[in-house]
């Protein structure tokens, strides 16, 4: 792997790690009741929004450490992020979801897009699996 690519998969992991932190603290204080947005708020939005933050604090490590399973948790991170776009973007449509909503998911879904293909190019052939014991 080459000095750029190396700076290129630290940089995603660090990343993933702030974005997955950053959704913690602000979905934590959301849901606690803490912080207020003055717009409609999908409580189960917000929910799966820390729980995916505290998953991409866990995969943002794991690409820093380039752990073996690192590009398919990334990629699924991503792929999560985009499922639940659909259904915001569904839910906006019908008036059901604020637009603040929909801009967060892309946002979440663009930077998973980009840290997995990074991490997938940076290591994901790279590494192998763990030899079974």
């Amino acid at each position: 792997m080459t000095k750029t690519m190396k700076r290129m998969v630290s940089g995603a992991g660090g990343v993933g790690t702030l974005l997955g932190l950053m959704s913690v603290v602000v979905g934590s204080l959301t849901l606690l009741g803490v912080k207020e947005h003055g717009y409609l708020v999908l409580g189960w939005l917000v929910a799966y929004n820390v729980a995916l933050g505290v998953l991409s604090v866990v995969v943002g490590g794991g690409i820093l450490k380039r752990c073996w399973w690192s590009p398919k948790a990334a990629a699924a991170i991503f792929t999560s992020h985009f499922a639940v776009l659909g259904v915001v973007i569904a839910l906006w449509a019908s008036s059901a979801a604020a637009p603040e909503s929909v801009r967060s998911m892309v946002f979440r879904s663009v930077l998973w897009a980009v840290i997995a293909v990074v991490v997938w190019k940076g290591i994901g052939t790279k590494t192998r699996e763990p030899e079974p014991a």
